[in-house]
């Protein structure tokens, strides 16, 4: 659906760690808050192969809860270039 409106192609691979918190690439970068100590931002660098760029995402972490014992965001928005998809999660399985 993202790609037939924007033509843009997410990186779902990638996407089901960034959601954790979690860096996909070894470059990634993950700034965290200094309270709480969990993830507030990740900026991911990946090269697109079809295209042969390099594609930076940027990914805001907000309103964490507790699922299974794990403080997980439950709110994120995604920005690539000047393209933002937020996303809300109402509940976490399969930590």
């Amino acid at each position: 659906m993202i790609y037939t409106l924007t033509g843009l192609v997410l990186p779902t691979k990638a996407l089901s760690t960034w959601l954790k918190g979690i860096k996909f690439n070894n470059q990634d970068e993950i700034f965290y808050n200094e309270n709480s100590k969990l993830p507030e931002k990740l900026i991911s660098y990946s090269f697109e192969q079809q295209n042969k760029t390099k594609q930076i995402w940027q990914i805001e972490y907000r309103d964490y809860k507790s699922f299974s014992g794990h403080q997980l965001a439950t709110k994120f928005n995604i920005t690539h270039d000047n393209l933002t998809i937020k996303i809300a999660l109402s509940q976490w399985s399969h930590l």
